[in-house]
């Protein structure tokens, strides 16, 4: 058979069969790794002849699973698929897998990195906050999440905005800036710092002085807002009744009146070390260091002087 008559005989096929040159093989693998939100027709398949590999492999089907998720699809369910994304009339020959396994990858975030990132957050609040040291105990470990591949950024949100009191702690993790899950850790959170403690048992009312108070080492985890140091308690007056080792709080502290209403007070001016004294009536009650007015018994001039102890006041200039 010369050449010029195979020619012809090739010719002639193309125009009885015209779909057998234009025809799509479509052969189904039986899993396919899927990275994007949509699978495409060459993530589930392998294509033939060549040219219709690079046309038809990048086409859109369908929403794949979440991140981490696999999913079976029967072959006639992709058949479908295929059929509806192509151009109509499209010559398709079918082959390969009868299910297919679909899988989207994503990264997994497993409990014991969800612990280590509330960690270093309470390592560097420990810096930040006046306590010694923080210790969280986890109850149990967050179940591990899948998030999609990307730029992974992190967020630990506290229970308690103080962070101490705090029983558990929940990590908003982002990828590319969209929120993807929140695991939550829960526990105990022990927070250790110098505070002050009664010394002894105290009535309500009573004014403290230093040797009602030490210092000592203790879990603040309970506390809502301890004292750290004692010139803050010195001088103050108890609004309840506490027992040798309490740790004293703000809340249970107020400022002592100092100065009552129409009492009779030693008023005090000085410059350098000219100090001058002189009698006058409080014209309302004071706590230390609140203003108040005060009429000069001398020259019935009213002035304004800071409280600075019971019965004594600072003429302000």
């Amino acid at each position: 058979m010369t050449i010029f008559r195979l020619v012809c005989i090739c010719l002639l096929a193309a125009l009885i069969w015209p779909g057998s040159a234009r025809a799509l093989e479509v052969s189904f693998k039986s899993q396919a790794e899927v990275r994007g939100e949509m699978i495409t027709l060459g993530e589930i398949a392998s294509l033939k002849p060549q040219s219709a590999a690079r046309k038809h492999a990048d086409l859109p089907l369908f929403q794949v699973p979440r991140e981490g998720r696999s999913k079976v699809y029967s072959a006639s369910t992709l058949k479908a698929y295929v059929l509806d994304a192509l151009p109509r009339g499209t010559d398709i020959s079918w082959a390969g897998a009868g299910k297919i396994a679909v899988r989207r990858e994503g990264r997994l975030i497993k409990g014991e990195r969800v612990e280590e990132i509330v960690q270093e957050y309470l390592r560097q609040k420990s810096r930040e906050l006046p306590v010694e040291s923080l210790a969280f105990t986890p109850d149990s470990l967050p179940d591990p999440v899948t998030v999609p591949r990307g730029n992974l950024e992190h967020e630990v949100i506290p229970s308690n905005d103080r962070v101490i009191g705090s029983r558990y702690f929940t990590v908003r993790l982002r990828v590319d800036g969209k929120l993807e899950a929140n695991p939550t850790l829960r526990g105990r959170l022990e927070a250790t710092a110098p505070v002050v403690v009664a010394s002894r048992d105290m009535n309500r009312s009573t004014v403290l002085s230093a040797r009602d108070l030490e210092v000592e080492k203790r879990d603040i985890t309970r506390s809502d807002d301890p004292l750290l140091g004692k010139r803050k308690a010195a001088g103050m007056r108890l609004k309840r009744s506490v027992r040798s080792g309490d740790i004293l709080e703000r809340r249970n502290l107020a400022r002592p009146t100092l100065v009552q209403r129409g009492e009779v007070v030693t008023m005090e001016a000085s410059k350098g070390r000219l100090l001058l004294t002189a009698k006058g009536v409080a014209r309302s009650r004071g706590k230390m260091g609140e203003t108040i007015k005060v009429r000069n018994t001398g020259s019935q001039r009213e002035i304004l002087c800071k409280v600075v102890g019971s019965g004594r006041v600072r003429v302000e200039f």
